[in-house]
């Protein structure tokens, strides 16, 4: 159970805060788009930004007191890409999803880069108050 605790359930934590974060972002960005009329061409590009940045925020979040920042930000990143393929797949019916290696590979590596960013800062300020 401790082993649960400390290293499964802050990736599920994680994977969870992303998708609603992702979905809120989408939604956004879908009013900002039809109040707006941007291009067809933008709309790509803003996704992957908001989807890796919904990652590095969930591992801001769910990532605080633990350790290993790298490996479960990048377990995290990976299991994301599959959960959030699945439900976008799904609201299609299934229909035109492709399988897109970009994404991947960002919400990976931006799992791993929040993962240590979060495990960084909860190191410095555990220091900060241990010297007071």
């Amino acid at each position: 159970m401790n082993f649960l605790k400390s290293q499964v359930f802050p990736i599920i934590k994680m994977v969870l805060i992303a998708l609603i974060f992702t979905f809120v972002l989408i939604l956004a960005f879908a009013l900002i788009t039809r109040w707006a009329s941007l291009g067809s061409n933008v709309v790509s590009p803003v996704t992957y930004v908001l989807k890796c940045l919904s990652v590095v925020i969930a591992c801001l979040i769910a990532f605080r007191k633990t350790d290993n920042g790298l490996i479960k930000g990048l377990i995290g990143g990976l299991l994301y890409f599959f959960f959030a393929y699945l439900i976008f797949a799904a609201l299609n019916n299934f229909q035109n999803c492709p399988f897109n290696f970009i994404d991947l590979i960002c919400l990976t590596v931006s799992g791993g880069i929040g993962g240590i960013i979060a495990v960084n800062l909860s190191k410095n300020t555990q220091k900060t108050n241990t010297k007071k």
